[in-house]
């Protein structure tokens, strides 16, 4: 999934996103993107037993990241690239007034709420301070 209209990787960056024990690297690794933040966490919400959700400092990384990378466009991935992706993708397209581009799925319908909650609250955190 894309946040913007790169045509080169020198151009864009990429926040990868894996399963918590899954430490595979997909082939988009291999491209030279100009920045890559990597998060694992699980396709979950908060409050699931012996599951990592999407967290507090994971969603001030990302912001960070968006915000360090305001002049590149954003590729978001995951393992499934139905979700957790996405949820991160809609809300930096969102918040940056930017396109999405989605490859895995035909509609952003499935994204994870709890990414889309908890980055949503980590940036009224952010913009009270």
């Amino acid at each position: 999934m894309e946040v913007g209209t790169a045509t080169c990787h020198h151009d864009a960056v990429l926040i990868s996103i894996s399963t918590p024990g899954r430490d595979r690297l997909s082939t988009c690794h291999s491209m030279p993107w100009r920045r890559t933040l990597r998060l694992a966490f699980h396709d979950c919400d908060e409050g699931e037993l012996d599951l990592h959700p999407f967290s507090w400092d994971q969603a001030a990384l990302v912001l960070e990241f968006a915000q360090q990378n305001l002049h590149c466009d954003w590729h978001v991935h995951c393992d499934a690239g139905k979700s957790r992706s996405v949820a991160i993708g809609r809300y930096l397209a969102g918040a940056a007034g930017r396109e999405l581009k989605l490859h895995a799925v035909a509609s952003d319908i499935f994204a994870n709420s709890h990414v889309l909650r908890t980055l949503r609250e980590a940036e009224e955190r952010r913009t009270t301070r």
